[in-house]
């Protein structure tokens, strides 16, 4: 349903409503879920090479989403926040050395935008070197949101993702065997009493 308020009590209805105010999407949100491209079959053939899609947080509504939330607030710890904090500011100051002399810079793509896309990247264990493909991908999953977008950007973007799939179940994998001391392995370890850990395929859907 869609409703639009900034009404107090028209939100806090809202909130406790989610079966009629439901957080959820339509499905496959790599493709097509909050988008408006008509389906594509060449599209779903690429997806179906991926993972099926987990809705993760603020697409979930409760239980699911206070599970999600329990196990994902496990790996913020305030040693992982002030790692966090040190990294971002860190991070920051290295972004804006690199564009610093020229005198002049866009500041939208070279640093609101590329500051949180390399913090996240490191956050997750991401090479710097992997930063141009790390960014594309996050391109590829943002580009059908509230679009219509033609088959054949449909279809690019479709791999992407996949791609990325299979970039990070490897990643969520190597995690499991071996420890690792980053955001990643923390999702991957986070434990909550009486619920199961986060799958593969909820995981992935966290990091997107």
């Amino acid at each position: 349903m869609l409703f639009r308020s900034t009404r107090h009590e028209d939100i806090a209805t809202i909130l406790r409503d989610p079966v009629t105010f439901s957080s959820r999407y339509a499905d496959s949100f790599g493709a097509q879920g909050l988008g408006f491209s008509p389906p594509n079959p060449e599209v779903d053939a690429v997806m179906a090479t991926g993972y099926p899609e987990e809705p993760a947080l603020l697409f979930t509504d409760d239980p699911v989403h206070r599970r999600h939330r329990g196990l994902v607030q496990q790996a913020f710890s305030a040693r992982r926040v002030a790692q966090l904090e040190e990294a971002i500011e860190r991070t920051a100051h290295q972004v804006i050395d690199g564009f610093i002399h020229q005198g002049s810079v866009e500041l939208m793509s070279e640093y609101a935008q590329r500051l949180p896309l390399t913090v996240i990247a490191d956050a997750l264990g991401v090479p710097r070197a992997d930063l141009p493909t790390f960014t594309a991908w996050s391109d590829a999953i943002t580009a059908p949101v509230g679009r219509i977008l033609d088959g054949s950007e449909q279809l690019a973007n479709a791999h992407s993702y996949v791609t990325f799939q299979h970039y990070f179940a490897e990643e969520i994998a190597r995690r499991r065997e071996h420890h690792s001391d980053d955001l990643l392995g923390d999702l991957v370890r986070a434990e909550l009493a009486g619920e199961e850990r986060l799958s593969t395929m909820e995981l992935l859907g966290i990091i997107t």
